[in-house]
Formats: C-alpha cells, structure tokens, sequence
C-alpha cells in the first residue's frame, strides 16, 4: 500500500472485511476478542465522510500510522483514534517532531473530557468527532 491511502479504501474496506468475517454476530453477543479499534476507527471515518471531508491514511513503512489526515478550516490535521485502555499515540507525537505541514493534532479517545496538552494535541471524546 502506498504510504498515502483514501481511507475509503484504507479504513472503510477494514470494516467491510470484519462485517462480511461475522464481526457483526460476535459485537452483538459482546464478544471481547473483536477488534474494536478497527470498527471504532470505521464509525469516525464514516462520520467525518459524511460531512464532506476527503480522508487519507498514513503509514511510513510500518513505523508509524496516522489513523486520518485531513483538511480542518484550512489546516492540515493528524487525527488518531483510541477506543480502548492503551491511549498512547507514538504516531502522533512523531508527526509532531517531523512532519511541520501538519499543523493540528486531534485524538479521540473513549473515556476522556475535552483538553489541549502542552504538545498542542487537542484530545475530545470518541463521540465529538461527528461535531468535527
């Protein structure tokens, strides 16, 4: 996969994929072993979709991931996606140190309040990305 992918393709097609495997009978019987991020990461994306706005994924080589890059107002926007314990988000901070096209950081985790920490990463519970 090329290091920028549309996440229609990228993201959607994951929760296509898990859907068709029976991802929907083991969420409904609150299976523990489903992926939840992946379907998580499916629900932002067919959100932030719906809103108009054109997602792309990131990957350079394995080393790092970018759930969506997106255009926000006019500013170039690394969003990660958390929906369970582990929150930290390595990807994030190393777009920070690296990549100064991108100028805003968002990570959506479960259980959070809304928040600006000290590296500018904007953290907003799962269900605000639909105000994005």
């Amino acid at each position: 996969m090329s290091p920028l992918a549309s996440a229609n393709t990228a993201q959607l097609s994951l929760g296509s994929k898990m859907l068709e495997a029976g991802a929907t009978k083991e969420i409904l019987k609150g299976d523990d072993m489903i992926n939840e991020g992946g379907i998580t990461e499916n629900v932002v994306a067919s959100e932030l979709a719906s809103h108009g706005h054109d997602l792309t994924y990131f990957e350079k080589r394995g080393s790092l991931e970018i759930d969506f890059v997106l255009n926000l107002d006019g500013v170039v926007t690394a969003m990660e996606v958390k929906s369970g314990k582990h929150t930290q988000a390595k990807s994030l901070n190393s777009i920070i140190d690296n990549y100064k096209t991108v100028n805003r950081y968002i990570k959506l985790e479960k259980d959070t309040t809304p928040f600006e920490n000290s590296d500018k990463i904007e953290y907003y519970p799962l269900f605000m990305g639909m105000f994005l």
